[in-house]
């Protein structure tokens, strides 16, 4: 069995990665996504033919127009017929694009279910759910904005994720259908980690350790650390780096900070790990996508 890989934020271009990017893709001949992994979420839509698809251990076989939502960190894999005209839309997205907010704070009741390790839900809508909605057109609209680029269109692309997401929680809710099913999240589980969250989110920049954050819960560090891993897939410091990283190339895009100066900013003392840690969740140096940040 193929060992499946950490893909990184690279666009299929090569082009340095952003929040979100689209394209389309398929074969004519045939067509294989072997296991992989990803830190962000990713939207799938089959344009032309069909294809087997896995994600979380679960197998599906999607047709013409059927969406396919797999998770942060979900091994999955595409494979098309052999001989078989195949396309697809996909979508890849962090998280944090579907929050009104830079991290996960009040919002964080609709998308955590969506970024648990446990998270176990119909992960397929049919193309006969949504051809009757707005989603057809949202998708088409996407891709437009994406292709074109025009002023702005980062703007109209989050507006047309968040719309895409909204729809797909209020799909299945009304069918009896919660994400977190037959994991529900406790609302005391749920208010830990909002405020989990938003001690992260104002002070990234300090030192901050697992035990603080434990004490915020009422835990002791070890059932803080091993309740947060379960619930959200990272270690605390895991955790911790993954904002840091949003930030720096925040900074890194939006000022004339040099790379020391970014590092120091966002709460790292040594530049050198900084480097490291931006390279394992961008797949880049930071100075290498200051230089050249791309598109989608």
């Amino acid at each position: 069995m193929t060992e499946p890989f950490l893909e990184s934020m690279m666009t299929p271009t090569g082009q340095n990665p952003s929040p979100f990017f689209c394209f389309v893709g398929g074969s004519r001949t045939s067509y294989h996504a072997a296991p992989h992994w990803h830190y962000y979420m990713e939207l799938i839509q089959v344009l032309e033919g069909h294809a087997e698809m896995t994600a979380g251990g679960e197998r599906y076989v999607l047709g013409q127009g059927d969406l396919l939502l797999v998770g942060p960190r979900e091994v999955h894999t595409v494979k098309a017929p052999d001989g078989v005209n195949f396309s697809h839309l996909v979508l890849k997205f962090h998280p944090d694009v579907i929050t009104a907010s830079s991290h996960m704070t009040f919002e964080a009741r609709y998308i955590v279910p969506f970024i648990l390790t446990t998270l176990r839900h119909n992960k397929v809508i049919r193309f006969k759910d949504i051809e009757n909605t707005d989603i057809p057109s949202i998708l088409k609209d996407l891709r437009q904005e994406c292709r074109e680029k025009e002023y702005g269109y980062e703007i109209a692309v989050y507006t047309d994720i968040a719309r895409i997401f909204l729809w797909m929680i209020r799909f299945w809710k009304n069918r009896g259908v919660h994400p977190s099913d037959p994991y529900p999240l406790g609302e005391e589980d749920l208010k830990n980690l909002e405020k989990v969250f938003d001690h992260v989110d104002k002070n990234f920049q300090e030192n901050l350790t697992a035990g603080a954050a434990a004490r915020l819960c009422k835990m002791s560090p070890a059932c803080f650390s091993r309740f947060f891993k379960k619930q959200t897939g990272k270690t605390f410091k895991g955790y911790v780096n993954y904002i840091r990283i949003i930030e720096a190339q925040k900074l890194l895009l939006s000022t004339d900070k040099n790379v020391t100066r970014t590092a120091m900013d966002i709460g790292y003392s040594n530049v050198s790990y900084f480097i490291r840690q931006f390279r394992l969740y961008c797949g880049v140096s930071p100075k290498k996508f200051k230089q050249n940040p791309g598109s989608s």
